[in-house]
Order: structure tokens, then C-alpha cells, then sequence
């Protein structure tokens, strides 16, 4: 009986030791890794906090350093430079790119930017402001959507007076100033609670856009590191979704943990505020947005920073992760696809093509730039996908002649036309027409004129005119 016993406990501790020795070998395997950030330790990223603490980060075998962001730092020189492997940017980070520095978007937090100007509660435009006194960061005027406020509602630097920022809501409480730079998840709920009465003049109430809270790195270590990069961005995004679904334990790290310069409940109004930028009811988490990315670099350009007429497509390509890592065989891919399916054909379809000898097809006569017809000659994306079906098929496509989608349509119907080779599947055509799955996805979007705010949520859209293709 005394053996047994020996024996259960020898047992114990050499699987304690095992469970010593496989946790010891773990952590000496761990990747090391920093992130830059751009600000001082608060809510703004409870992902990066979430994804340590439970662990995501320790899964995918990195062991990760925040470090806060300290005066005089460049963010993107700290990361291009190897000093840090990851960095959090603002907008700005695009105007970096656009300056040839080679920066690598992962991923796209805020989808609004929470700059904006709040000001004297009889202030209720921006050409109130002139003759005004306005504290500010000089980077701000220059570099980010509050300059182009400003430029927009009229005002030169002459027409106001720049105070410096002092990050103190003082001088605004006291009157000494008429507007001051803040940040919306931040200062409000400082002026709430000190009974100040303001208005916000927010940027994209006025149509000017910007987003902020960029996950970013250089593009030499997203070439040579990819999978992790991967890896590293779904932990991260696993650590916002945490965040959000338990806010107060979050804020209970950051404040014991990281900082106890603001108080719990700031945090708090800060995290609900933080919910609303990420807008997660229209966008995932993380998402990055290309017609988001060109607002904010025309913005930019209406700054004067850089010049306009640059390609966007052509940034994009090296400016996006995904779209780094893919760009090389993507195209080879896409074909490669097309033609496998279409080489496996039965005998019996075979035959079929065999004995047709011509598909006749019926487009949309003026959809630049998925199709049209222009002196007869049919161009567009589906004309370029129609090419490769005929050399594979070895069976000519002929076009055939509408004046109208409508036409097309009713073409289909009567059998005019064998094929629609761009056409959204409906409970209505499917009535009169088979479908293949999807070789080509398109996001529908809403064009808006350029003056009109950037619409986020369909909600904006109460009382508006909606125009749409008929058919």
C-alpha cells in the first residue's frame, strides 16, 4: 500500500514537471514582437489588452509588447526602421504611403475619426469661427480633417487665432478659448461632467472623411512574414470582439493594470463611444475599406500635402496586406479556376456545344466598366471573361444586339439569347432563367454627390431619394 502511494505521488509530480518543462519550451519559443502605439494606454486598444490577457496572442506563439506612444516619436519611421515590429497610426498613415514610405495596411479600426472641434454652445458653423480663438495642435490643422473644416467653411490661417493645445479642457471651460480640438470619445465626457455647455462641430457631419486606428507594417517584414501577419490580425480582431462583449472587465485591466489616468467610468464612456467609431453593425472588425482609404487620401489632397492624380488602384495594390500577398497570383488563379471548371464538362454537354457551334449572348449595352457596346464591339469585364470561355469552350460567343438591360431581359426571356453573362440572381428570373454560382462578386455601394455627408448607416437615409437601375 505504502508502493502505491509512493508510486501515485512520484506519478503527480513528474506530470507537474512535464507540464513545467512543455510551458518552459513554449515561452522560449514564443516570437517576440512590439507594437507602437499612438497614444497613451486607455480603451482606444482594449483589442490589443484583450488578445494578451486571454491568451490569442499566446496561442498563435508570440509574446507581444505595447508600448505607449511617448512626444517626439514617429510611428512609421519606428516600425520602417525595425524598431518596432507592428504600429497603431492615425489617418495619416496613408499620407505616409502616398509619400512613397513603404507602410503596409493590416487592419482598419475606427471607420469615423473622432477628431473634431467642440466649440461655444452660439457657434453653430464653421464661418462663426472666424475672428475666433481656436486651441489646436498645429499637426492638426495641417494634417488632418479639422484643416479641412476650416479650409472648406471659408477660413485662412489669418481669419482665426491658433492657441496651442495645452490637453486641458481648461482654457475652453474659462472662455479663454471659443473652440478646441478634441476627440468625441474622450473630452465630452469631461465637459459633461464640469457642466460646460458646447456644440461639436464634427468633420464628417460636413462630408469630410477620415478614418483612424490603423494596424500597420513595413513592407519589407509583411513580404518575408505573411502567416503571421495573418495570424497576428485575427488574434487582434479576437481581442476587440472580447472587449466589446465585456467592457467593464476590460477597463478593470487597463486601470489595474496599465494606467489609472483616467477613471474607471471615462474609460467606460470611452469604450461605448470607441463601439460606435468601429460602427460593427455595418463593417467587420478590422475591415479594410478601399473606398474609405481614397476619401481619406483626398483629403490629402484637398490639404495640399500631396498632388492629385495619383493611381489609386496601383496604391492599393502595395498598400493593402491582402492585397500584397495576393497580388502576384491572383490573375493566375482566377483563370486557372475558370478553366478547370470549364474542362470538366460530361460528355453529354460536350455533344451539346458540339452541335451549337454559336452561344448567343445579351449584355447590358452601357454598365462601364463590367459591360457595354460601343460601335458594336462589346468591351468590359464580362467581354474579357467571355474571351476565356471561348478558347476553352472551342465554341464562338456572339453578342447580340440590345438597346436596353430591359431589351436583354426580354431578349432572355424569348430565348433571343442563350446567356446573360453578368446578371444578379432574383426570385423573379429565376423563373425563366438557370444560374451558375458566382465567378464574379461586385459590392453594391451608394453614390452620393460630393457634397453631400459620408452615409454610414442606412438610417441617414430616412426621407431620401434612392435612384436605382429599372430591371
Amino acid at each position: 500500500m505504502y508502493d502505491k502511494i509512493l508510486f501515485h505521488k512520484g506519478f503527480i509530480l513528474l506530470k507537474l514537471l512535464f507540464i513545467l518543462f512543455y510551458s518552459t519550451l513554449l515561452l522560449a519559443s514564443s516570437q517576440k514582437i512590439s507594437v507602437q502605439l499612438e497614444w497613451k494606454h486607455q480603451f482606444e486598444f482594449a483589442g490589443f489588452y484583450a488578445a494578451i490577457e486571454k491568451g490569442y496572442y499566446k496561442d498563435i506563439g508570440l509574446e507581444v509588447e505595447l508600448r505607449e506612444y511617448t512626444q517626439g516619436i514617429d510611428i512609421s519611421d519606428e516600425v520602417i526602421s525595425k524598431r518596432a515590429t507592428f504600429g497603431v497610426s492615425s489617418s495619416s498613415l496613408i499620407l505616409d504611403k502616398l509619400q512613397n514610405k513603404p507602410v503596409v495596411l493590416i487592419a482598419s479600426y475606427f471607420k469615423q475619426n473622432a477628431l473634431a472641434l467642440a466649440v461655444k454652445p452660439e457657434i453653430t458653423n464653421v464661418e462663426q469661427l472666424r475672428g475666433k480663438k481656436i486651441m489646436a495642435l498645429s499637426y492638426e490643422i495641417d494634417h488632418t480633417s479639422i484643416g479641412v473644416l476650416l479650409k472648406e467653411g471659408g477660413l485662412k490661417d489669418e481669419d482665426y487665432t491658433f492657441i496651442d493645445h495645452d490637453f486641458s479642457i481648461d482654457a475652453f471651460k474659462a472662455g479663454d478659448v471659443d473652440a478646441m480640438s478634441i476627440f468625441i470619445s474622450n473630452q465630452p465626457y469631461f465637459l459633461d461632467k464640469e457642466g460646460v455647455k458646447y456644440n461639436i462641430l464634427n468633420p464628417a457631419d460636413f462630408g469630410i472623411y477620415s478614418y483612424d486606428l490603423e494596424l500597420f507594417t513595413s513592407e519589407e517584414f509583411a513580404r518575408k512574414n505573411s502567416d503571421m501577419i495573418e495570424k497576428f490580425a485575427k488574434a487582434t480582431n479576437r481581442g476587440w470582439e472580447y472587449a466589446f462583449k465585456h467592457k467593464k472587465e476590460i477597463i478593470d485591466l487597463i486601470y489595474d493594470k496599465y494606467t489609472k489616468t483616467k477613471s474607471k467610468e471615462s474609460l467606460l464612456y470611452e469604450a461605448e463611444v470607441t463601439q460606435k467609431l468601429f460602427k460593427t453593425n455595418i463593417f467587420k472588425i478590422g475591415a479594410t475599406v478601399p473606398e474609405l482609404i481614397k476619401l481619406n487620401a483626398q483629403m490629402y489632397t484637398s490639404l495640399g500635402l500631396v498632388q492629385d492624380g495619383f493611381e489609386f488602384s496601383k496604391l492599393l495594390s502595395s498598400y493593402i496586406f491582402e492585397n500584397l500577398k495576393y497580388s502576384e497570383n491572383r490573375d493566375f488563379q482566377d483563370k486557372n479556376i475558370i478553366q478547370n471548371n470549364i474542362a470538366d464538362l460530361t460528355y453529354e454537354e460536350k455533344d451539346y456545344l458540339k452541335e451549337k457551334k454559336i452561344i448567343t449572348a445579351c449584355i447590358d449595352p452601357d454598365w462601364m466598366p463590367f459591360e457595354s457596346l460601343q460601335e458594336g464591339k462589346h468591351i468590359g469585364l464580362s467581354a474579357d471573361y467571355l474571351d476565356i470561355f471561348q478558347k476553352n469552350l472551342s465554341v464562338a460567343i456572339k453578342v447580340v444586339k440590345t438597346d436596353s438591360w430591359m431589351d436583354s431581359l426580354e431578349f432572355a426571356k424569348m430565348r433571343k439569347c442563350d446567356i446573360l453573362p453578368l446578371v444578379m440572381e432574383t426570385n423573379e428570373r429565376k423563373e425563366y432563367l438557370d444560374f451558375t454560382s458566382p465567378y464574379l462578386k461586385i459590392p453594391v455601394v451608394l453614390a452620393t454627390r460630393p457634397n453631400v455627408a459620408f452615409i454610414a448607416d442606412f438610417d441617414n437615409l430616412d426621407n431620401k431619394k434612392i435612384g436605382i437601375p429599372e430591371g
